[in-house]
């Protein structure tokens, strides 16, 4: 419930389109401060990066908001290698292969 607030809270930083425009990825950054307390225990287990999938349309399409077990980072710009959405995490590279994406 927390990290969702801080997620509410937060806001987007950059986003990056597909090849072809269909699909856009964007970074965004919690604010576990707007939470208080419980937001600042929180920040110390969870990431303060998150990332998303939208079509040009808006419907979200993927996001790592709820990978607890990975840790993103929001130093290097997430891109797009074909239509596969990569953003930087702790094992180096994550990312969500789409084929509608293309």
């Amino acid at each position: 419930m927390v990290r969702q607030m801080a997620s509410d809270a937060g806001k987007e930083l950059r986003s990056a389109g597909s090849q072809n425009g269909s699909c856009v990825l964007k970074a965004y950054t919690r604010r576990y401060s707007a939470i208080g307390l419980a937001g600042r225990i929180a920040s110390m287990f969870g990431s303060s990066y998150y990332y998303r999938v939208y079509s040009r349309d808006g419907q979200l399409l993927a996001t790592s908001e709820w990978t607890l077990w990975e840790r993103e980072f929001g130093d290097m710009d997430a891109h797009w290698i074909n239509r596969t959405a990569m953003y930087p995490s702790q094992d180096g590279w994550a990312g969500w292969r789409l084929a509608q994406c293309d």
